[in-house]
């Protein structure tokens, strides 16, 4: 479910023969009002609800997880698993309406984080238009 491989057909110049194949990066979504955790999360009608159902899957290089304008998440906190590249972070970002506020991530008391990033080779975007 979370990548499919494939293949960029694109021949290198010395070795026409040769194409580079490799994961393709997904787009999830997370709707704390019209999403449920049965959804695949790979639309904005399919969105999953919860931080919880983001924080199961291990994500790869260019993957990104859209979480709703207007929502708010109280609870544990977003915990990425799984590893971008330099060239190809996963991202965090917002989708929606932009005159609603941007979605806020509530962590469990003062000890909670919000969003945790731990054991992560290399980065994590977080960009909110």
């Amino acid at each position: 479910m979370r990548h499919q491989t494939g293949c960029l057909h694109q021949p290198q110049q010395r070795f026409p023969a040769l194409s580079a194949c490799g994961p393709i990066a997904a787009t999830y979504h997370v709707d704390c009002q019209n999403g449920s955790d049965s959804n695949d999360g790979l639309t904005p009608s399919t969105a999953w609800r919860t931080i919880d159902r983001a924080n199961l899957p291990a994500y790869g290089p260019g993957d990104a997880i859209r979480l709703k304008r207007g929502c708010v998440w109280q609870g544990t906190g977003f915990k990425a698993k799984g590893n971008g590249s330099v060239a190809a972070p996963i991202t965090l970002e917002d989708y929606g309406d932009p005159t609603l506020l941007r979605p806020v991530l509530g962590g469990v008391g003062a000890h909670e984080a919000a969003v945790l990033l731990e054991m992560c080779r290399t980065g994590l975007s977080a960009t909110w238009n």
